[in-house]
């Protein structure tokens, strides 16, 4: 049978802070190896803080909990271009393909280009150099329902970064619905790495989200938590209020900085917006 794709353009702003607010955030995961992927995907997803573990039930599960691709009942495509500082991009294509038998599976491609930077040394000043970063990834990922309102999910990671040899790194995760407006996440990140950019392996993360729905679902609450190597206690929250199930408000906190979002459905399309701060990007 041919299941029409869902489409989900998304177009994300990302609005950065520099000078002390960025200086205060210098201890999160700016900087470690793959970093790009910690950006996030879908513009309904960052409008909510990146609260998304617990929530996840589109093709940017694939990034955030694939466990929740189990949610997804027909093909369906994301497609997220995010603005960054200077002239820098961020982009994001998901797909989703479900079976009966076999489970749920998902490909996603992420790149992450950014523009001439100028190189500093360990005091901050300038040494004269210009450089550019090319990042890429290749995401496989399938999800299987396992009983006892359950599912599980696992992540296949192809990342390449410049001229240094590709890396590979595996995720794992589940999804626990023990209420029809309920639903309880975790991903564990990285459990198993290559080395990658320079010779060092991505950093385990341990992530736990959940999310409740009221107001016959038209009123979604959720938030999560990061913990892991190299980056400090991460909390998000995020609300989200659909109007007549077309139009959708978001906003968020995304450990201490506002975000905001909105959307729209139609049939099977949908757009999705969204502002936010990222302030590590602006180190």
């Amino acid at each position: 049978m041919n299941v029409p794709a869902k489409i989900r353009k998304t177009a994300v702003l990302c609005l950065l802070i520099a000078g002390a607010a960025a200086s205060a955030r210098a201890s999160e995961s700016g900087g470690m190896p793959g970093y790009f992927l910690q950006i996030g995907a879908g513009a309904r997803a960052l409008g909510m803080g990146s609260a998304y573990a617990g929530l996840s039930d589109d093709s940017s599960a694939i990034l955030w909990n694939p466990a929740g691709l189990s949610a997804v009942d027909r093909n369906e495509i994301t497609v997220m271009h995010g603005a960054m500082f200077g002239n820098s991009k961020y982009e994001f294509i998901g797909f989703v393909y479900p079976t009966v038998s076999v489970g749920n599976w998902g490909l996603a491609w992420i790149q992450f280009f950014s523009d001439e930077i100028e190189e500093r040394d360990i005091v901050n000043k300038p040494t004269g150099n210009i450089f550019t970063m090319k990042s890429r990834a290749a995401l496989l990922s399938g999800s299987y329902d396992i009983g006892m309102n359950v599912s599980a999910g696992q992540t296949i990671k192809l990342m390449m970064q410049d001229s240094y040899t590709p890396g590979l790194a595996y995720d794992a995760a589940l999804l626990y619905l023990p209420l029809n407006e309920l639903r309880i996440g975790i991903n564990f990140q990285n459990i198993v790495s290559t080395r990658f950019a320079g010779n060092s392996k991505l950093p385990l993360y341990f992530i736990f989200g959940l999310s409740g729905s009221m107001m016959n679902k038209t009123l979604v609450l959720s938030s999560q938590i990061d913990v892991g190597e190299g980056k400090a206690f991460v909390y998000h929250a995020g609300v989200e209020y659909s109007i007549k199930k077309i139009f959708s408000l978001r906003a968020g906190i995304n450990n201490g900085y506002p975000a905001v979002g909105m959307g729209a459905k139609w049939n099977m399309f949908s757009l999705d917006y969204s502002i936010l701060y990222h302030v590590d990007l602006g180190l």
